[in-house]
């Protein structure tokens, strides 16, 4: 062995902490040594053969949990449609992280939009993960720790689903143990600043760009920064806190220097994210923007989710199926172990330290910023072997004493329920993905005929035609590559914008209560007056979509003194003053907004959609009943309000009964415009 090998092994032994249990480098088996220095010396001269009965065990079990069908959630086909869209028409991504669509890409252009192959994909960068990880931890930690996590991430279904996925995370996952194992190299493993001049300031570089790489991929990647800052600060290591600082900073402005020269844009990708998530509401913004006390609502229930049901539904000790009930014991003492184990090692292991921080970081800021409608697994599952690893290390030092060697068989006791729990669920998983026979398999009828009527478009619509859909990267998915447009939400408005309109137009606009309205038979005559005049609805939001308080209404000219007339005698209210509705903003839970159904009809015709797509797709997906999320519905009857027979049905999937999806051709010229 080479004099600078021998070097670099033994900085990184000084730097790892202990491996053994007293502290020195464990050279051969004493008998009466206690269970975790025997442990150690014996997984210290096995851990390549259990790297790769991991690496094979993750190979095999991803293969055998393989699901050849995109998932429904609408996330994992959205990054094919964005490499997609890259590759053929040269569109940046610019949502939800751009580099994983760029990687993405040349599989798309060379497979197309095949599942197999790009999904395969994700199972490479699983395994890339493992090997990146043990890279990073090897000869560093405990052996205990280090094989343990190996083995329990190699078994764990909840992990390798994202290996048969077109989501993110399996590329996270390896890019972030790949950018900590640089990290490790350049900074741990290493006495502090020992590097000088240019090595140093291309260490940096280099770490400060593999984290650029993180948040490119995920939002939340950049709290790596964070962490590899604060550390340094922590470790009172000034010079590297103001190196990396500044090179993270350097690369950061190159980076938008360049986005700049080729897409005329400087704008960070995550600024639509970060705005989206200050929203009280992500999918109606007219509620404004959340509170301090607000933020710290979600960080408490978002804490109790993800700590007490996702978790261990994660590691099997619940049913994915039952974990309902959140226990806020639970998620409490998860917490405190999480921020125990970091106090724990901090004088024992740099790199575990490192770890924990980084895990404490990125959680808080997830449980801080995430709508608590999402409860989304996924969101931590890129993190799940990090904090599997910060709870076993808690346990590993806690037990390490000479005055506890006594209970160090808890250690081995948890290891083996993780280990049984991560077999169980497993096995279940696999034994439910060598059901799959195809792409509509499992799906509900609500969701087959979705996709099915989306498969349909291709042969029978005109290649040119634009449709709008409530989940267009899935539909784009089922049509192997046609143009959608989505509608995500409803375009609400704030109330006061009808006061502005009205000051600014000079129109004068007529209220008409919706309770005026009910039990009331009108001549046809008025009928046809009412839709021609409706300019917008408000609605109460704070119930639901549907709770619509009173009608705008911009009367022509020519019979608007009739048709006053003829109302009157109806006995239907009507007022022109924006005064009568003071007492209706001032009702307890109201949040009265505005929705105009030109204004609909407009974005339709802007994004060139001749083609609307409904669907019944089910509220509670395990239940059919009446509830339903019919977006795309709601969104045309806003604007079938104004004008009644603007579409026509072209096709159904499904019987009526049966939670059927349906294509409707828009008849633009209606509404005087022409066809897009």
């Amino acid at each position: 062995m080479s004099k600078n090998k021998r070097t670099r092994r033994d900085r990184q032994k000084k730097h790892a902490g202990d491996h053994s249990v007293h502290g020195s480098v464990i050279s051969k088996s004493d008998p009466e040594a206690p269970l975790f220095e025997k442990t150690e010396i014996f997984l210290s001269g096995h851990l390549n053969g259990i790297f790769w009965l991991s690496f094979i065990t993750a190979a095999i079990s991803g293969i055998l949990l393989f699901d050849i069908r995109f998932s429904l959630s609408g996330d994992d086909s959205a990054y094919v449609l964005r490499a997609y869209n890259f590759i053929h028409h040269l569109i940046f991504p610019g949502f939800q992280g751009p580099l994983y669509p760029l990687i993405l890409g040349p599989f798309v252009a060379l497979f197309g939009i095949s599942a197999v192959p790009l999904k395969a994909l994700s199972l490479v960068f699983i395994l890339g993960f493992i090997y990146f990880f043990y890279r990073s931890f090897r000869n560093r930690i405990p052996a205990i720790l280090l094989c343990s996590v190996l083995l329990l991430t190699s078994i764990n279904p909840f992990i390798l689903y994202y290996g048969s996925q077109t989501y993110s995370e399996a590329f996270f996952m390896m890019f972030q143990a790949f950018a900590f194992w640089i990290f490790f190299d350049f900074f741990i493993g290493r006495p502090a600043d020992n590097d000088r001049g240019t090595t140093q300031v291309k260490h940096h570089l280099i770490s400060a760009l593999c984290f650029l790489g993180l948040g490119l991929t995920r939002s939340i990647g950049f709290s790596a920064v964070v962490t590899a800052a604060l550390y340094f600060l922590l470790r009172k290591r000034w010079n590297s806190f103001f190196l990396f600082s500044g090179s993270f900073l350097a690369i950061l402005f190159a980076f938008q220097t360049l986005k700049f020269l080729f897409l005329g844009t400087t704008v960070l990708h995550f600024t639509n994210d970060i705005q989206s998530l200050a929203f009280k509401d992500y999918y109606n913004p007219v509620f404004g923007y959340e509170s301090l006390a607000g933020f710290g609502g979600r960080l408490a229930f978002n804490t109790n989710y993800y700590l007490s049901q996702s978790l261990p539904v994660i590691l099997g000790f619940r049913d994915a199926g039952n974990a309902v009930d959140l226990y806020p014991v639970v998620a409490i003492s998860i917490g405190l172990l999480l921020v125990s184990a970091c106090i724990l090692v901090a004088r024992k292991n740099e790199f575990l330290f490192l770890t924990s921080l980084y895990t404490l970081i990125t959680l808080f800021i997830i449980f801080f910023i995430s709508h608590t409608i999402w409860q989304q697994s996924r969101f931590i599952i890129p993190y799940i072997p990090m904090i599997l690893l910060s709870l076993l290390a808690f346990f590993y030092f806690l037990l390490i004493g000479r005055k506890r060697r006594k209970l160090q068989f808890i250690l081995p006791f948890i290891l083996i329920t993780l280990m049984v729990a991560g077999l169980r669920i497993c096995f279940t998983g696999i034994t439910e993905a060598r059901r799959i026979d195809g792409i509509y398999y499992g799906l509900t009828p609500d969701w087959e005929n979705y996709c099915r009527l989306s498969a349909w478009i291709p042969g029978n619509l005109p290649e040119n035609a634009v449709v709008a859909c409530r989940k267009p990267s899935i539909s784009f998915i089922y049509s192997h590559g046609r143009n959608f447009f989505g509608i995500t939400r409803l375009p609400f408005s704030p109330f006061d914008s009808l006061a502005k309109n009205w000051d600014r137009k000079r129109v004068h606009y007529y209220l008409i209560p919706v309770m005026s309205l009910k039990n009331v038979a009108v001549s046809d005559h008025l009928y046809h007056v009412f839709k021609q005049s409706i300019s917008g609805i408000g609605m109460n939001l704070n119930n639901n979509y549907y709770n619509v308080r009173f009608e705008v209404m911009n009367f022509p000219d020519s019979s608007r003194e009739e048709t006053l007339k003829e109302l009157k005698n109806l006995n239907i209210k009507v007022s022109d003053r924006l005064d009568s509705l003071r007492s209706w903003i001032e009702e307890p839970f109201s949040e009265l907004s505005m929705i105009y159904p030109d204004s609909l009809l407009k974005t339709l015709h802007n994004a060139k959609v001749t083609y609307v797509m409904s669907d019944n797709i089910r509220y509670i997906p395990e239940e059919k009943n009446s509830k339903f999320i019919t977006l795309t519905e709601k969104y045309m009857n806003f604007i079938e309000a104004r004008y009644p027979h603007i579409r026509t049905k072209v096709m159904q999937t499904g019987l009526d009964e049966n939670e059927p999806a349906s294509v409707y051709r828009i008849d633009y010229e209606q509404a005087g415009l022409s066809v897009p």
